[in-house]
């Protein structure tokens, strides 16, 4: 791998870890801990952060595969270094958590909250059992919740008006 790659997906790794922290800071600020696992959501001030935090799993996957594409588009090979240049696929994928995006904390898509949590157990299920990647679990248990917390979200912004 190039001194180039390195350093720009350090870069993009420093800056996902800063976005992060400062998302976590302004949620945890703007209603404390308990948006974290399950709140109330009777009042608007709620409905914000917690739509915020079920997109944050569809983030991380848009920043996994457009980084990849991205990688393979200026270098040559993958984030784990492996040579290719296929890039076109990645890109196309990135699509997805990019719509799932925009659905849930922009159009506030109780449909495309729901369907978010479901894709989202089904990739839970498939690294969990499949993979018996069980080291995962609490990540995978956080982002459900945070999903499901998200259609709760959704739904009730949509009652409020």
């Amino acid at each position: 791998m190039s001194y180039a790659a390195i350093v720009l997906i350090g870069f993009g790794i420093l800056a996902l870890v800063l976005i992060v922290l400062f998302e976590l800071a302004q949620i945890l600020s703007e209603g404390g801990a308990k948006l974290l696992l399950w709140p109330r959501l009777n009042h608007g001030y709620e409905v914000a952060p917690v739509t915020r935090l079920a997109i944050a799993p569809w983030v991380l996957l848009l920043f996994a595969l457009g980084g990849n594409g991205a990688c393979m588009l200026l270098f040559g090979h993958d984030l784990l270094g492996r040579p290719d240049i296929r890039y076109t696929p990645w890109l196309i994928a990135a699509l997805v958590p990019l719509l799932i995006i925009h659905l849930v904390d922009y159009q506030r898509s109780v449909i495309a909250a729901v369907a978010a949590l479901l894709l989202l157990s089904v990739g839970a299920a498939y690294v969990l059992y499949v993979l018996h990647d069980w080291m995962w679990l609490p990540v995978v248990a956080l982002f459900l919740l945070w999903a499901l917390n998200g259609v709760r979200a959704v739904h009730a912004d949509r009652v409020m008006g």
